[in-house]
């Protein structure tokens, strides 16, 4: 494949709270059942259940993204524990109105007051560099919060060199 037209980048997302506390939730539904296996015969039922809720949602508990830019295309992608492909929004650098960092205090204003649709895909972890897409379909105006590579960024840069803005070496 031509390494000038297409770049891909995986990004781990931080652990929500919400996911910290489905896994407190799930361990007191495991311990509930057990209480209630000793207790009385019907008890089996709701250990049996608590383990079912657990196989379910477990797995949603571990999300990764992946950005991937094919000829003039952007798509991601959540992955949830590395087995379960969602796919997220495909972006045609056609639509795209501007690539470019943006800075902490834009982004609080971003999304404290959202003048269109904001879609985060960002890992946060640490302080990473962030990027938004601002760009429109048939919905309205939409920005869409990533963290590409150097490679991901010069790729999207060949394919709509006015549109990207990369920092400078």
């Amino acid at each position: 494949m031509n390494e000038g037209c297409y770049a891909e980048t995986l990004v781990k997302r931080k652990m929500t709270a919400g996911a910290i506390l489905g896994m407190i939730g799930m361990s007191l539904l495991v311990t509930a059942g057990l209480v209630l296996t000793f207790m009385n015969r019907f008890g089996v039922f709701a250990l049996v259940a608590a383990v079912l809720v657990i196989f379910i949602f477990y797995r949603f508990l571990r999300v990764e993204y992946e950005y991937i830019f094919v000829t003039g295309e952007l798509q991601v992608d959540r992955i949830y524990s590395g087995s379960v492909r969602k796919a997220g929004p495909r972006i045609d650098i056609t639509n795209v109105e501007r690539v470019e960092r943006i800075a902490d205090e834009a982004l609080k204003e971003l999304k404290s007051r959202p003048k269109g649709e904001v879609l985060d895909y960002t890992s946060h972890i640490g302080d990473p560099e962030i990027y938004v897409v601002r760009y429109h379909d048939n919905m309205g105006s939409k920005f869409l919060l990533f963290e590409p590579d150097e490679k991901l960024l010069k790729t999207m840069w060949r394919s709509a060199p006015s549109k990207v803005k990369i920092p400078k070496e």
